[in-house]
């Protein structure tokens, strides 16, 4: 008996997370110089990966079969311009839906106090890929939440209200 429901546990365990309905969440590209890219989130195409990146996709045809899936939704995150490097955004884990919106964790680093770090003006950013049904696209709601819970970004219809800028 006690056997049984050992079994039944890890099975529970194994199919939880599958349960949440939440689409697969994964990290593409996470980058400190994406000057193209305000603060807030847009959606993106999978050559504009590359331009975010200041190359080019070289014989890369619009045309051409999807990368994954029709459903593979590309979204580049970013909180503007920073004052100097040590800024990082990093997917975190565990999306899950919440309220009708799918919340995606992520880890936004900041440099510790008085530590030295180049003074240069940076643009950190993160692309991830959902895994969104084709039957859904229209109803993508989203919101991007740091490590302290604080929301940094929601989609659709996405700017910070105010983004960090340098002090000089």
């Amino acid at each position: 008996m006690k056997h049984q429901f050992g079994n039944k546990l890890i099975l529970l365990l194994i199919l939880l997370p599958a349960c949440t309905g939440a689409p697969e969440v994964m990290s593409v590209l996470t980058y400190q110089n994406c000057e193209q890219l305000s603060a807030g989130v847009k959606s993106i195409d999978y050559a504009e990966i590359a331009g975010i990146r200041g190359s080019v996709m070289l014989d890369y045809k619009n045309d051409e079969a999807p990368l994954r899936s029709e459903a593979l939704k590309f979204l580049a995150l970013s909180k503007g311009v920073q004052p100097t490097s040590g800024y990082t955004l990093s997917l975190g884990n565990n999306a899950r839906i919440v309220d009708d919106k799918l919340e995606i964790p992520v880890i936004w680093q900041t440099p510790l106090p008085d530590t030295l770090q180049a003074q240069m003006l940076t643009h950190p950013c993160l692309i991830v890929a959902l895994d969104w049904p084709q039957e859904m696209q229209n109803k993508m709601n989203i919101t991007f939440v740091d490590q302290n819970g604080e929301l940094i970004a929601t989609y659709p219809e996405s700017t910070l209200q105010s983004p960090v800028s340098a002090s000089y």
